[in-house]
Parts: C-alpha cells; sequence; structure tokens
C-alpha cells in the first residue's frame, strides 16, 4: 500500500505542477495581473481610491521578476516530482523483480521437497514389499523344512 500512496501522490503533485507549468507557458498566469487591474479600474471612485496602491503595485516592472522566479520554481518542482515518480516507479519494479524472483525459489524448492518426498514413499514402499516377499519365503522354506 506505502508504494501505491506513493504513486498517486507523486501523480498527483505531478498533475498540479503540469497544470501550473502550461499556465505560464501559454500567459494566463501573465495576464492575471492584468485582468486584476482592469476589475479594479471598473469600479467606482471610493473603490479605486482604496485599490490605487495595490494596481501600482501590479504595475511595477518587478511583476514580470515574479513571474519569471514563480515560472523558474514551478519548472524546478515538475522536475523534481518527476524525478521522485521515476525513482518510485523504479524502487516498485525492484519489489516486484524480488517478489517473483522469491516466489519462484519458493516454488522451485516446494517442488524438490515434494520429489524427494515421492521418492522416499517409493523407497519404503519397495522395501515394505521386499520384507513381505522375504517373508513369505522364509515361511515357505520353514514348511519345507519341515
Amino acid at each position: 500500500m506505502g508504494v501505491m500512496n506513493r504513486l498517486l501522490a507523486a501523480g498527483a503533485a505531478g498533475a498540479a505542477v503540469y497544470g501550473i507549468t502550461r499556465g505560464v507557458q501559454n500567459g494566463t498566469f501573465q495576464r492575471l495581473p492584468e485582468t486584476i487591474n482592469n476589475a479594479l479600474n471598473n469600479n467606482n471612485g471610493q473603490m479605486q481610491q482604496f485599490t490605487q496602491p495595490i494596481r501600482n503595485m501590479m504595475n511595477q516592472n518587478q511583476d514580470q521578476n515574479i513571474i519569471q522566479s514563480t515560472a523558474n520554481a514551478v519548472q524546478n518542482t515538475a522536475q523534481n516530482a518527476g524525478n521522485a515518480l521515476q525513482n518510485t516507479a523504479q524502487d516498485a519494479g525492484n519489489a516486484v523483480q524480488d517478489t517473483m524472483q522469491n516466489a519462484g525459489n519458493a516454488v522451485q524448492n516446494t517442488a524438490q521437497n515434494a520429489g524427494n518426498t515421492v521418492q522416499n514413499t517409493a523407497d519404503r514402499v519397495q522395501d515394505t514389499a521386499q520384507n513381505a516377499w522375504q517373508s513369505v519365503n522364509d515361511e515357505d522354506d520353514l514348511m519345507y523344512e519341515q
């Protein structure tokens, strides 16, 4: 269960990172400050007075730096998630391979033990039959001697 949970968590993280990366690449997140600014400008005068400092911050050149930093962080996170997913898949593959090898060894040992048991039983049956035959012959010899 632990491997499956790790795979699901890594997959979910990868999907989220992929979505954010696509949003940065296709410009969805780059248009976000403009969309917010337009929404703020369409309000009445009191709201514009209240939101002017926010609009000023959004219009500064730092927005591009923030977006680029975010894009870089998302890309790094996506790479790390991909690496984690690959490592988890490799671990799962190794665990399956080990389990299959152990199962194969167990089957081989069981078959060998069963073969030995059959051989031992056959030897006992042969010895019993031989002893019974010898007993019959010994009794016949005794009868003829009398």
